[in-house]
């Protein structure tokens, strides 16, 4: 049977008192670990697909 590899991409929000004007300004780590955690803790199971809309990039998995 074949298998799939579908890469999705998730949307959330982070609060954060960092600009995001150059790459030594951005949230840290632990900032988008929270602002993910949130994102996941806040949605029902139909919100996922609104959250990852359609796949980027699929491929058939190597078979062993």
């Amino acid at each position: 049977m074949t298998t799939y590899n579908h890469l999705f991409s998730i949307m959330f929000a982070v609060v954060t008192k960092a600009s995001c004007e150059d790459e030594n300004d951005w949230p840290t780590a632990e900032e988008i670990s929270d602002g993910l955690e949130r994102r996941f803790k806040n949605m029902g199971r139909l919100e996922i697909i609104e959250a990852v809309g359609e796949p980027h990039d699929t491929y058939i998995e190597d078979e062993d």
